[in-house]
C-alpha cells in the first residue's frame, strides 16, 4: 500500500473511533444522571481505551499525512515498540529539523534558545505526566486487568495504576480528551512548519490548562447541571 492509502486507513479508523466515543459518552452521561455506578465503571474504562486508541491512530495519520515526515523519520517512529517513545521521537526529530544545524544533535537551551526549549520541555512534560499514565492504563485494561493492575513483568501488583483505574471519572475523561486533541494539533503544527508551531503553541497549551482548571474548580457544578438535565 502507498503512503496516501495508509493515511486514509488511519483517518478512517479514527472516524470509527470518534463514533464509538460519542456512543459510550452517552452511556457515561446516562450513568451519571441515574447514579448507576456499575455503568459508570464500565463507560469510563471504555472511554480511556477508546481515547488512547484515538491518539495512536491520530499519530499514525500525522506521520503519513505530511510530506515533511521523511521515510527515515517514519521508520524510526513506527519501529519503536513503546507507544510513548513514538511521541518523543517525533517531537525530537522536528525540533532538531527546525532549530538545529545539520552538525548539531543535542536539544539544549543553549543551542535552540530559551523560548523553543521551554516549548520543548512543556511537550515532554505533557507526554510523560499526562499521556503516559493513560497509555499504561489502556495497556492494563487490554490485558484484562480491570480490577487489579500488575507491573510490567506481571509479577506483582501495580498500586499506582490500580488506584488510577479505580478513581477514573468523567473529569479525567474530559481532561484526557482536551489533552489529546490539542496535543495532536500541536504536533500537526510542529510537523507542518516552525512558524505555525510557534504562532499557535500558546493557544493550544492554554486550552489544555483551562480545561484542567475549569474541571478542578467547577466539576461538581458540572455534575449537578448534568444530572439536572434528566428532569427536562
Amino acid at each position: 500500500m502507498n503512503i496516501k492509502e495508509l493515511e486514509e486507513i488511519h483517518i478512517g479508523n479514527r472516524q470509527q473511533i470518534d463514533k464509538a466515543i460519542r456512543q459510550i459518552n452517552i452511556v457515561l452521561n446516562d450513568a451519571l444522571k441515574s447514579n448507576n455506578t456499575a455503568k459508570e465503571y464500565v463507560a469510563t474504562r471504555l472511554l480511556v481505551f477508546l481515547w488512547m486508541s484515538w491518539a495512536e491512530t491520530s499519530l499514525n495519520a500525522l506521520i503519513y499525512k505530511h510530506p515533511h515526515v521523511t521515510d527515515d523519520i517514519r521508520t524510526k517512529v513506527l519501529s519503536t515498540r513503546k507507544e510513548i517513545d513514538k511521541w518523543h521521537i517525533l517531537i525530537d526529530e522536528f525540533f532538531k529539523k527546525h532549530y538545529l544545524s545539520k552538525t548539531q544533535t543535542s536539544i539544549t537551551r543553549r543551542l535552540i534558545g530559551h523560548s523553543p526549549y521551554t516549548r520543548y520541555l512543556s511537550l515532554k512534560e505533557i507526554i510523560e505526566k499526562e499521556v503516559n499514565i493513560f497509555i499504561e492504563i489502556r495497556n492494563r485494561l487490554a490485558h484484562g486487568q480491570w480490577k487489579i493492575a500488575l507491573n510490567t513483568e506481571a509479577t506483582n501488583k501495580s498500586q499506582d495504576i490500580t488506584t488510577k483505574i479505580w478513581t477514573l471519572s468523567k473529569k479525567e475523561i474530559l481532561y484526557l480528551k482536551s489533552t489529546l486533541v490539542n496535543l495532536n494539533k500541536i504536533l500537526n503544527d510542529l510537523i507542518f512548519s516552525k512558524a505555525t508551531f510557534e504562532r499557535d503553541f500558546d493557544a493550544y497549551i492554554s486550552r489544555i490548562d483551562k480545561t484542567k482548571y475549569d474541571f478542578d474548580e467547577k466539576f461538581e457544578w458540572y455534575l449537578k447541571h448534568l444530572k439536572g438535565m434528566k428532569k427536562k
